[in-house]
């Protein structure tokens, strides 16, 4: 149950003031008031209180007012116990105050009641209140931004310098008082020992841990007799000195900053080395070869060492030169010696020229990793094994190549048969390159097949079927394999005008299908279940799908039309496209109306048909339209395995007629209009 004890060491009307602030879920609650023997009859009288519930003490009675009240409060952490804050009345309520079980609160004038910690009050009664002692371990600048910081953090602190001698005026000025440390390190700890004891010592150490020496700064600190220590790292982070994790943890930090800093200062030195150039090529490729080499090492020299044949023909490409003796032994001895100094790298260049000593020399492990670079310029590290494997191939089929054009396939009879066995080796060598090929194509088919030539199995189909007869004959509807369902929407009447596409756009608009198929009455397809066939080449990224369409007069074949420049367009009668996911599935920039299935959501989003085309009797298409689906990301797609006849003439144009002109506006029909 809870309960609460006041502690009355003020006034009578002080004590009746607070009792009236208390919260009002301690209205009711047991309570018990203890306030001096001079003053407990007036605050009885004033709170109106039972004798039971007034407790008068006195110093003489402390020990049974403790017990009585402790019995009280029965040891219970929901009880409380109330203090006034004020100056007057004896200490030793408040001491009662601190030794009663319960929560502990203190009341001051129109405040209401603080909860304290008793172990706050502790550290407190025990804490220093001396200055901070600040050890002065880390560079003028740096020990600047850790004061600011302290003083940010503790702006009524003062603080007290240690200095190494001399004393710097500058950072001296940074502290409220200082003093300079002399002698060894057992003189400094005993010349600050009388300020680490009594009620004036320091309250703590601030000890900048930075890689800035003070080595012997941070040895005093941490043996003073002080346990408060708030270490500064660069950065500014604060963790406490005395905990062996965090120290550890810092230890090992900046263990890795300085291996971080060797590192880059050994990078640094090695990218600033000389790179060796042999002179392994003519003046000609050399001098097509060195700007490649400066702009993969930036910045730095080039040492060439080249025969005297190349002495004036690389005049001024490099910055420094030897000059080779004749003779493989001299030339050795020579890069002997200039081997002492340290490369960066040693650049090889081959060629097909014959310069075999230069090569040599290169390929000896004297001047750094190596490098090779060919006619082109282009390089690649030695120890990358693929890459020298296919550069010797290479060259291997550009020498097969040479001696077949120029003949030069030998003067003997043994050279000319070792020319023969050789040439299969190169048909060999494009025939692996050819199957390779063939099986990562087909892979990729299989691939993409997998993720996005899925068959669509579910969906509705509105045929929209273009001219006829006045007095048409039943509709034969296309034949569909899955649950694919197919509807008869609208037969426009109409073959050519504006008002064709009034009655086309009205049809798509009244649609509620998930596709709308667009079908000349006089067309045919060549095979049953066409319509599959063109809804499997649907995905995410596809608006409209077409057919091949074949010329039932002339037997002319067209795959889409495609928009060249200055929007000039024409009929594909052949494959002059990018196939789009299959090779028999080409992206187009045109598809006409003797059949399209077009996804009735685009025409949402890109509009509708517009007024202007549809004026072609031989095969109308609307251009702009799939200029407008084409700039919102859509593709057209014409799938080469499904074929339609059309009887009409004039479908092997190669240009279109004026009607697929770029409309500037498009109708936007009203539903039921």
């Amino acid at each position: 149950m809870k309960r609460f004890v006041y502690i009355a060491s003020g006034s009578p009307a002080g004590t009746a003031a607070d009792m009236a602030r208390l919260p009002s879920q301690n209205y009711g609650v047991p309570c018990r008031v203890v306030a001096p023997a001079s003053v407990a009859a007036s605050i009885m009288d004033a709170l109106n209180l039972s004798p039971g519930e007034m407790i008068s003490c006195s110093s003489s009675s402390f020990a049974a007012v403790w017990f009585r009240l402790s019995m009280f409060l029965r040891f219970s952490l929901q009880s409380h116990v109330i203090c006034c804050k004020s100056s007057g009345g004896p200490r030793w309520l408040k001491l009662l105050a601190l030794l009663l079980p319960g929560k502990l609160y203190f009341v001051e004038s129109n405040q209401p009641p603080q909860h304290c910690s008793r172990l706050q009050l502790v550290r407190a009664a025990i804490a220093g209140q001396g200055p901070w002692c600040v050890f002065a371990s880390a560079s003028t600048a740096r020990l600047q931004q850790i004061v600011t910081n302290f003083r940010e953090r503790y702006p009524h602190a003062r603080l007290h310098g240690v200095l190494r001698s001399p004393a710097d005026p500058v950072i001296a000025s940074f502290f409220d008082t200082w003093q300079e440390v002399r002698g060894t390190r057992v003189a400094a700890i005993a010349a600050l020992l009388p300020r680490c004891l009594g009620k004036r010592r320091f309250q703590g150490i601030v000890l900048p841990c930075t890689a800035e020496g003070g080595a012997a700064l941070k040895w005093i600190a941490w043996l003073l007799p002080i346990w408060r220590i708030e270490a500064y790292n660069e950065q500014l982070d604060v963790f406490f000195g005395r905990n062996p994790l965090l120290m550890l943890k810092h230890a090992v930090w900046r263990m890795r900053q300085r291996r971080d800093r060797v590192r880059y200062e050994t990078a640094w030195h090695h990218f600033s080395l000389p790179v060796v150039i042999i002179g392994s090529a003519s003046g000609y490729y050399l001098k097509k070869i060195i700007p490649a080499v400066r702009a993969a090492f930036p910045g730095v020299q080039l040492h060439g060492i080249i025969p005297r044949s190349l002495e004036r023909p690389t005049e001024g490409l490099f910055e420094a030169r030897t000059i080779l003796e004749p003779g493989i032994f001299g030339a050795l001895r020579q890069c002997w010696r200039l081997s002492r100094r340290q490369f960066q790298a040693c650049i090889i260049p081959c060629t097909t020229e014959p310069y075999l000593r230069m090569h040599l020399l290169g390929w000896l492990p004297l001047f750094g990793p190596r490098y090779i670079y060919n006619e082109f310029g282009d390089g690649f590290p030695v120890r990358n094994t693929r890459m020298l494997l296919r550069h010797f191939t290479w060259r291997l089929r550009e020498l097969l190549s040479f001696q077949i054009a120029s003949s030069a396939a030998g003067r003997t009879a043994a050279v000319r048969l070792m020319h023969l066995s050789v040439y299969p080796l190169r048909l060999m060598l494009g025939l692996g390159v050819l199957l390779r090929v063939r099986l990562a194509s087909r892979v990729r088919r299989l691939q993409q097949t997998g993720e996005h030539a899925r068959p669509i199995r579910r969906a509705v189909v509105d045929m929209i079927y273009l001219g006829g007869e006045a007095t048409p004959p039943p509709f034969e509807l296309p034949r569909t394999r899955g649950n694919i369902v197919v509807r008869v929407a609208a037969r426009v009447t109409s073959r050519y005008g504006t008002d064709r596409v009034r009655q086309m756009n009205a049809a798509i608009a009244a649609s509620d299908a998930d596709f709308v198929c667009l079908m000349d009455s006089c067309s045919r397809a060549a095979s049953d279940y066409w319509l599959d066939a063109l809804l499997q080449c649907f995905d995410e990224a596809t608006a409209q799908v077409g057919p091949q369409i074949v010329n039932a007069v002339d037997g002319s074949v067209v795959r889409g039309g495609i928009i060249g420049r200055e929007l000039k367009s024409q009929w594909n009668s052949d494959h002059a496209v990018c196939w789009d996911r299959r090779p028999e599935w080409l992206g187009v920039d045109l598809l006409p109306w003797v059949c399209v299935v077009v996804r009735r959501s685009v025409f949402l989003e890109a509009g509708y048909f517009s007024r202007e085309c549809g004026s072609d009797a031989s095969m109308p298409v609307d251009a702009d339209f799939c200029r407008r689906l084409a700039s919102n990301g859509w593709r057209s797609i014409c799938n080469q395995n499904v074929t339609v006849f059309y009887p009409a003439g004039s479908a092997n144009k190669s240009e279109l007629q004026p009607t697929v002109r770029i409309a500037e506006t498009f109708e936007t029909p009203e539903v039921g209009s």
